[in-house]
């Protein structure tokens, strides 16, 4: 039986981009599934994290597929955390810059006042 029937040419196309889209994302996900039960970091750190989720919800805390997701957690938590303090401290390290700045020209607007 054929389901593109009646279809136009750019109907049809549309229509096996989503059955491929769909393809790659099941096979995506039994990556990510294998993965995960392997323990293997890489696939671990590309699971988006309400998959992630998902997964972990189906082991018990004590098991070592479980702690080892909470380390990924922990990880992305860190990475976060890091990648916050970088934009702190360069956002701080230039206003710093702006106030040595403006603080040199008011001292010399006050050293030199206008006669």
């Amino acid at each position: 039986m054929d389901l593109q029937k009646g279809m136009t040419p750019k109907e049809k196309r549309a229509d096996n981009r989503e059955a491929d889209r769909r393809l790659a994302e099941e096979l995506k996900k039994q990556r990510w599934d294998e993965g995960f039960s392997k323990m293997d970091s890489r696939i671990l750190a590309e699971i988006p994290d309400d998959y992630l989720a998902d997964l972990q919800s189906k082991f018990d805390q004590k098991s070592a597929v479980y702690i080892r997701a909470q380390q990924e957690w922990q990880r992305r938590l860190t990475r976060t955390v890091v990648r916050s303090s970088i934009w702190a401290s360069v956002i701080g390290g230039v206003l710093g810059i702006i106030g040595a700045i403006v603080g040199v020209l008011i001292g010399w607007w006050i050293a030199h006042p206008y006669r």
